[in-house]
């Protein structure tokens, strides 16, 4: 497996956010091409970076967490291409990439959900602010 192919992941899981997150999802329906792929790209880098530091930072305190991480690593391991004078040590910090990039496919999804559920919750909780009311009058044409 090449490690270039596996930052796909990452690019399909920025593409599952904007699609799936409610303010970018209609104009990323409507992108055809490069916009599209930058859109996707973009969204997979974050996905990517908040994977990494969940990585580095959550999943050594969660128990189960780093024995899912531990087996996924040891699973994905045996696929990577080989190469010529790759010491054990690289071997393995590449198959914690794919790890990651694994990670950061999941999160696109669920970092879509998350967001869309804080901004309905945020929607809901309106207490009547002089900004919220002063936008309503002005919609009803008080």
């Amino acid at each position: 497996m090449d490690l270039a192919a596996v930052f796909l992941l990452s690019l399909l899981g920025g593409y599952f956010f904007a699609a799936w997150w409610r303010l970018t999802a209609y104009a990323t329906r409507r992108y055809d091409g490069h916009h599209l792929y930058f859109r996707a790209a973009l969204c997979g880098v974050i996905s990517f970076i908040v994977a990494l530091a969940l990585r580095i930072y959550v999943v050594p305190k969660i128990s189960p967490l780093q024995s899912f991480d531990c087996w996924l690593v040891e699973y994905v391991t045996p696929a990577l291409k080989e190469e010529g004078g790759l010491a054990a040590a690289d071997l393995s910090r590449r198959a914690e990439w794919v790890a990651t990039a694994v990670y950061s496919l999941g999160l696109g999804p669920l970092m879509a959900g998350l967001f869309q559920l804080r901004i309905q919750r945020g929607r809901r909780r309106c207490s009547g602010c002089c900004q919220c009311s002063a936008a309503t009058e002005i919609r009803r044409g008080v």
